[in-house]
């Protein structure tokens, strides 16, 4: 991953080709392979999200709710459950308010 001025932020390693990525507004990298849909932290940290059992190309997210479309044309969207990748993010950007929010 870089940054605007093409400073490199870190290396995530993917065993498989990736089809679409996006970012969020929390700075959280969200990716589809053949078979997952995964994020990925600036700090490296990455994971999977969900098992998938065909390709799809992400379109936004908004809130947990996933936007993408298919290979047949057909724009779907899913809910996704964050929880996990939004703790990650706010320990590793120090918000000890959205951290505890989180907790609750």
């Amino acid at each position: 991953m870089f940054s605007k001025q093409l400073q490199k932020i870190c290396t995530v390693q993917e065993r498989f080709n990736i089809k679409s990525v996006i970012w969020t507004q929390d700075n959280i990298i969200l990716y589809t392979t053949n078979n997952h849909i995964k994020f990925a932290l600036l700090n490296g940290d990455n994971g999977i999200i969900k098992c998938i059992e065909n390709p799809i190309y992400l379109l936004q997210i908004s809130g947990s709710l996933l936007s993408f479309i298919d290979k047949q044309g057909e724009i779907s969207s899913l809910p996704i459950k964050d929880q996990e990748i939004q703790f990650k993010a706010a320990l590793f950007n120090k918000n000890s308010d959205k951290i505890k929010l989180i907790l609750k």
